[in-house]
Parts: C-alpha cells; structure tokens; sequence
C-alpha cells in the first residue's frame, strides 16, 4: 500500500483530499500545516508528498526547499496545491524542485491523474536504480571473485566454498584435503616468453590442473605461481597420494607453446582439515608449510603436513599465560592510524588499533594475539578496553581543541552480544564523548551469523548517534544485502584492492565500481592501505572520501598523533587565509 503525506491547512479541503485518497487504498498521513509536515516526512518516509503552496508560517516553498536539501526526502514526488495560476509563481515551484503542480478547485480525477503519473516515474526511478545497482554488483563480484587469467575462483570464493564444503563434511563426519600447487619459479617464464605467450601457457595448465583433481574437486588460484584444490570427496590418503602424483606427472609433460616445447616444475603441500587445520587460515597456513618442505626437497615433490605439536602446544600456553597478564598488567597500548578527508586536506578521524608491548619492550604481532584472544575468550574485554581507550583520548583532544572522530573495529563475539547498545553507553557515559565522534566498525563476517539480530542491534547503534562503517568490503561475502538492508554510514575498500592500484587495472575497476556503487547508496567511502602518492591520486580523483595508510601516516602513539593533527590544523588554517587574502585583493 502506497504512503501518502497531505500537508493542507484547510481543514475541509484536508479532509476531502484524504476521503478520496482512502477510497483508492492509499494510506494517509496527514498534517495541518508545513512544519508538522516536514516532520512526517522525514520520519514517515512517504511515497508522494501533497503540499499546499500558501500556508501560514512555513508554506509550500519553505516545505519543498527543507525537503530538497534533505538526501532523505529530497527524491520523494512532491506535487503542490495552489489556487495561483500565474505562470512566475509556478514556475518558482517546479525549480525549487516540486514534480508537479494541481491547480484549484481541482477534480477527484485530476487528483489521481496526477498521483498515479507521480508514483508510476517513481517506480521506473526505482526499477532503473535497482538494475544499475545489480549490474555494478555483479560487474563488482567478477572482479572480486575470479581471476581474470584463468577464470578460476580466487582465495575470496574459495573462501566461502571451502565454509560451504566443510559444514557439509562436518555434518558427515568426514575430513577435506587442501593441496597448494606451486608452480615454481613461474616468473621466469612471464618474462622470457613474455605477457602474451604465458598468459596462454598459464591458461593450457589450468586446463590439466582441473581435468586431474576432478569434477568434485575446487581449483582456485591464490597468486601469480600458487592454486589451491579442495577436494572434499577424498577421505583415504592413498586417494590423495595418488591425484597429487599424478598431477605432478602431467604437469612434467611438456607444453607445446609457438613451436617450443615447454617445461615446468611443480611442487604440492597437503593439508588435511579439520587435522590440520579447523579454519581455512590456519589450514592455508600450514599447508603452506608443507609446500616448502617440498620444495626444499627439489622439483616434482608433494609433502603432508607434520605439525610439531609438542613445541606448538609449549608455544602457545605461553603465549596464552602472558596474554592474560598484559591485560591485567596494562601492557595493552591504544595506537592510532589516521584517516585524511581528500576533499578538504584535513585529518578528520583516526583508527584506533590495539598494540600489545611485554615489559622488555618489544611488541607482539596483533596478528598473533588477537587470534588467539577470540579462541580463548578474551576478545571482548579487549574490545572493551580499545573502545574505552579510544572515546576516552577522543575527549582529551576535544579539550584540546582538536575535534576527531575515532573509529573503533568490533569483533563479530563483541558485536553480536546482546548488551552491546548498553556497554558502548556506559563507554560514553564514562568518558563524556559525544556519540557523533565515535564510529564503530564492523566486517561482514559478522553480520552474517544472525542477519536479524544483527539489523536490529545496528539499528540501535545508530539511534544513539554513533556512526557505522562496514569494514574490509570485498574481502568477504560482499553482498549487495548489507548495504541495502544495514543502515551504515560508510564502507571501506579492503587494503588488498588498494595495493598495487595503479599497476593493476583489475584492481583499478574494482575500486571504481565500489565507490560508484557506495555513493549511489549515499555512502561514504574510506580507502585502506593507501601507501603511495599515485594511489592517492588515484582515489582523488575517482571521488574516494577518506584515505588511510602510511602514505598519510603510520599507526602511532596518541602524543604524536596529536603533533600531526595540530600541524594539519595550522596548515589548513593558513591555506584558508591565504585563501582569503587573495579574494581580497582580488575584490580591490
């Protein structure tokens, strides 16, 4: 049923207007005059707008103009109700941007003539916006889920095939063996055969890769020399021994290429999951030590994974005991990375990162520890620290003159914790910040695990005022859903498109279509891992809106951010009277 605000100040008129509508099936809303109608339709979100142009105080132009400078309201059909025929005032209305106009006295069938026009442009609005938005979707999941030489999956899909396979295998009890293939030294052949040629042999290997492993079986490539095959039907190892030989003997036949014959060598690590591994990272990481094993021990080889358990069990009690103690201990540090408005040339935010420094100084990789919290169950008070931390230096630059906004990731344990909404309150309550300077980031992992609860939890979030950024877009599930369904303010471009952005045009196009596709959904962009100068520019000018990384600055202690902010506010300040003196003189 189709939502109608009428804003009319006679009441008799009102009430007509509203009969007649109704009998049509419409659902009214209705308001006495402008200001209780701008009210309704920020809060209501009508499909069509009825407005009467003379109303006392705030009357049909000051509503449209409100309304037009609102990005919630301002595609919303507004047409007006004016008993003024002469042409100078209804061609006001049609600039300021009403979408037509109703003369009066007016008849039922005027009315509804004009609605149905309305609402018809409306849905066709929509309808093309929607095409637009899943044409740029799936343009966007090629790019970001294939490889453009091979057309095989890459590590991103292979990611949420290898969730599918293992829950499946899971469920029967049965275990899934990952092989790497290296094709070694592979670079060499890019340069004396050059582009063209090993694009061609690259894509003649792929060919035997996939007719060997099968039609069960996942081949995706991970990089330049590595693939990676699932092969979830295989459960006896002699199965697998024996499709790792005889990968290892087809792709030792030669290559017949432009009439030259050539030769690769080869070299596969397997690992075993859940054994070796009981997620894809830990499985990749230590199949990947397989391969090197296999490596050292010359071309043509395969090697399983043979975990030192007794070393890596020592090693990680450790690690664990001393974890525990650098929460208790204040050995945690709050660093932070920040965030450059491309527009305006200021330091508007910061990422606040956590750093874990023992009592002899040096520091553990976040890489190790936080892993290792979220198994553990520490990750949550590290979450509450960092957050706590992080409104709490906010504040002290706020004292200091310097306004910034802090953006804070969640973990998907910490964000899908029921209380979430009452822990960041009492965060803000303690330390005074404003929630419009805090912006909570969140991955799309997280969200995946209870869609439901996870739209109603962000929406709380957001009715305190905090701001919500989908975090690492592109390096998961990507879905067009989470934009459309989550109210998030800004999104940022995964550092792994970031990198190499000038030199890759695939990369090029998928942060082109991100930040097109963010923008038509009235989001902001922030880029990650932005470390030179071309990358920069890059960005600028395909209207990224926040860039991040060590082509702005490094992760650092709050002192020297501070050093850096007030030096950026100082420059931006004489710009702007440099600026303003030469209006000036110009004016003279």
């Amino acid at each position: 049923m189709k939502k109608i605000l009428v804003i009319e100040d006679e009441r008799i008129l009102r009430q007509s207007v509203v009969k007649i509508l109704k009998n049509e099936n419409f659902e009214i809303i209705e308001a006495k005059n402008g200001s209780m109608g701008v009210y309704l339709a920020r809060t209501q979100k009508p499909d069509l707008i009825l407005c009467d142009l003379i109303m006392p105080e705030l009357d049909g132009y000051g509503v449209l103009g409100i309304l037009q400078q609102d990005p919630n309201t301002v595609m919303i059909p507004f047409i007006c109700l004016t008993a003024q025929e002469d042409r100078a005032s209804l061609r006001q209305i049609m600039e300021l941007g009403a979408s037509d106009y109703i003369t009066k006295p007016f008849t039922r069938s005027e009315l509804l003539g004009a609605i149905a026009t309305q609402l018809g442009k409306r849905e066709r609005l929509r309808q093309q916006q929607n095409l637009a938005l899943l044409e740029a979707t799936a343009k966007l999941n090629r790019l970001a889920y294939y490889d453009s030489s091979t057309k095989l999956p890459n590590q991103l899909l292979l990611r949420e095939e290898f969730t599918k396979i293992v829950q499946l295998n899971l469920y029967q009890s049965q275990v899934v063996p990952l092989m790497i293939l290296c094709l070694n030294q592979f670079q060499r052949f890019t340069y004396g055969l050059g582009t063209k040629s090993s694009e061609k042999l690259l894509q003649v290997i792929t060919e035997r890769i996939i007719v060997c492993a099968g039609i069960h079986s996942l081949v995706a490539r991970l990089n330049e020399e590595q693939f990676a095959i699932l092969l979830p039907k295989l459960n006896a190892r002699k199965k697998i021994e024996k499709i790792a030989q005889t990968l290892l003997e087809i792709l030792s036949q030669p290559f017949d290429l432009e009439e030259k014959k050539i030769y690769i060598s080869c070299s596969i690590g397997i690992g075993i999951f859940p054994l070796d591994g009981n997620k894809l990272d830990s499985l990749l990481q230590n199949t990947t030590a397989a391969l090197a094993e296999a490596q050292q021990m010359s071309g043509n080889r395969y090697q399983f994974y043979r975990p030192s358990l007794k070393e890596q069990s020592s090693d990680r009690f450790q690690l664990e005991m001393d974890l525990r103690l650098a929460v208790e201990q204040g050995e945690l540090l709050a660093y932070y990375q920040p965030q450059l408005d491309l527009k305006t040339g200021k330091i508007v935010a910061a990422e606040a990162l956590m750093r874990w420094q023992r009592p002899d100084s040096s520091f553990v990789s976040p890489a190790k520890f936080i892993p290792l919290a979220e198994e553990i169950g520490l990750v949550i008070a590290l979450d509450e620290w960092m957050l706590y931390a992080a409104c709490n230096q906010a504040k002290i630059w706020q004292q200091q003159g310097l306004n910034l906004t802090v953006a804070v990731n969640l973990s998907g344990v910490h964000f899908n914790q029921s209380d979430l909404s009452r822990r960041v309150v009492r965060v803000l309550e303690n330390t005074g910040l404003e929630p419009q300077y805090l912006e909570l980031e969140v991955t799309e992992t997280a969200l995946v695990q209870n869609q439901e609860r996870a739209i109603a939890t962000l929406q709380e979030l957001k009715a305190l005022g905090i701001r919500l950024s989908l975090d690492d877009f592109g390096s998961g599930y990507s879905s067009l859903m989470y934009l459309q369904q989550f109210p998030f303010d800004s999104l940022k471009i995964d550092r792994s498109f970031i990198q190499n952005l000038t030199k890759e045009s695939k990369n090029e196009a998928i942060v082109t279509a991100t930040i097109q596709m963010a923008h038509s959904l009235n989001l902001q962009v922030v880029a990650e891992g932005v470390e030179t100068q071309q990358e920069q520019a890059f960005l600028s000018q395909h209207q990224c809106d926040l860039i991040q990384g060590y082509a702005i600055g490094h992760p650092m202690p709050p002192l020297e951010l501070q050093k850096m902010l007030q030096l950026n506010q100082q420059t931006n300040q004489a710009i702007s009277l440099k600026k303003a003196a030469n209006n000036l003189s110009s004016l003279n």
